[in-house]
């Protein structure tokens, strides 16, 4: 390739922390360290559609959009769920990282206890509590294609698979 077409914005005033696309492609979420907001651009021309504070926790460590886009899930030290339409709060849970299942009906919480909480996304209700690690902050999460496994992934480098019947 010789030549890349490429679109460049800053996101914020220190590294780009967490990056994820809208499932059409349109949007970009994105946060920076050391910053508790982080912003939505539009992809195609870069320009800032939405700067969101979720206004309790820490940095934004982890953003998740839900498989059809009309959620969008922000975790530092809590989790918040946005829509997407209205950029208003959805719910607000405890836990530092998330992932949606393929199907959007689930979402996976890590917690900073080592645990992982499996939620149904339409009552909030924790189906499952899983105790993945011991003392060991649960920092990234991520569903296989077809929601049967999770992966998760901790502080001490430890990734785990775990199979799912809920």
């Amino acid at each position: 390739m010789e030549h890349s077409k490429f679109r460049k914005w800053y996101t914020g005033n220190n590294y780009v922390r967490s990056l994820v696309f809208s499932p059409d492609g349109n949007l970009l979420a994105s946060s920076s360290y050391k910053d508790s907001s982080f912003t939505v651009n539009e992809t195609t021309s870069g320009n800032l559609l939405k700067t969101l504070n979720p206004e309790i926790g820490g940095d934004i460590s982890n953003l998740a959009f839900s498989p059809d886009g009309s959620i969008l899930a922000s975790a530092s030290d809590t989790v918040v769920l946005w829509d997407t339409s209205s950029w208003k709060q959805l719910n607000i849970l405890t836990g530092i990282s998330v992932a949606f299942s393929p199907d959007g009906s689930i979402l996976a919480v890590g917690m900073d206890n080592g645990s992982i909480n499996i939620v149904e996304l339409s009552t909030g209700k924790t189906l499952v509590s899983i105790k993945a690690y011991v003392l060991q902050d649960v920092k990234n999460l991520a569903f296989s294609p077809d929601g049967s496994m999770l992966a998760s992934g901790s502080v001490d480098g430890l990734v785990k698979i775990w199979e799912l019947d809920y």
